[in-house]
């Protein structure tokens, strides 16, 4: 990836609510090193609150992270 995807988040949750309208929670995955987490997850949220919709963001660094994460998510179907 590159530190310009972010910069499309927004469209992705648009484009994500076009594929599943029924979906109340989405869920983020990021790394938490990355460039810049606060601000991208910020810009996120904000993005997602703008469309109506409750977004998880998640940290993973390792594969061990992201299967935690993905438990996580199941916790809170």
């Amino acid at each position: 990836m590159t530190f310009f995807t972010i910069t499309l988040g927004p469209k992705r949750l648009e484009l994500l609510r076009e594929l599943v309208p029924k979906a109340s929670k989405i869920a983020m995955l990021m790394n938490p090193k990355s460039l810049n987490p606060d601000a991208d997850a910020k810009e996120m949220q904000e993005a997602a609150r703008a469309i109506g919709q409750s977004l998880h963001v998640l940290h993973a660094i390792s594969a061990r992270d992201i299967d935690r994460a993905f438990r996580s998510l199941e916790q809170a179907h």
